[in-house]
């Protein structure tokens, strides 16, 4: 009987610590929520090299100096924080995303073109950012967090949101819920 009741007792606070963790999550998620209205950075890199970048709202492309600047060892970009939340997308998250279509230049190309276009020679630099703006302009919590989940975007600052999506299944992670555009 008594090893039932620190059982029980046990069992309870489980079921509280979780409960209480969950609160502390549900607050991060509405300040995550609060801060995608305000201006974040989004960063497209390959092989841990920032390619493109832009900050929204309002849209504004990073310059190619800016993006150099972050690229370099010895850089401090970081002391100078361009929005609130940093978005690193990869070329596999881009894939992921379901777009039938990217509008760029009065002419209409597919996902799959327009990803190419990232990595074409014959694009200006702004040209190019532009198009990853595109390609990342609209998104929901579930891609989000499956993306982070498999590594393709990294979302910093840190924050108990994203310890608590990393280490649960991405079916518990419906209860967060968002869509976003970014408005280019």
């Amino acid at each position: 009987m008594k090893k039932l009741n620190i059982l029980f007792y046990a069992i309870i606070a489980v079921i509280l610590v979780v409960i209480i963790l969950l609160i502390f999550v549900q607050s991060d998620f509405r300040d995550f929520v609060r801060e995608l209205d305000q201006k974040n950075v989004y960063l497209y890199r390959e092989d841990g090299k920032i390619i493109h970048g832009f900050t929204s709202p309002p849209y504004e492309p990073l310059s190619e100096a800016r993006i150099n600047s972050m690229n370099s060892k010895d850089s401090l970009f970081m002391l100078e924080p361009l929005g609130h939340n940093y978005f690193y997308f990869n070329k596999q998250a881009i894939i992921e995303k379901e777009i039938v279509k990217v509008e760029f230049i009065e002419r209409i190309y597919s996902k799959e073109e327009a990803i190419a276009l990232l990595d074409s020679a014959e694009l200006t630099f702004e040209s190019k950012t532009h198009i990853f703006a595109s390609l990342v302009e609209h998104f929901e919590s579930d891609y989000i967090f499956a993306q982070f989940k498999e590594g393709n975007i990294v979302i910093y600052p840190h924050r108990l949101l994203w310890k608590f999506v990393d280490c649960c299944p991405v079916s518990l992670t419906k209860f967060f819920s968002f869509k976003r555009e970014v408005g280019v």
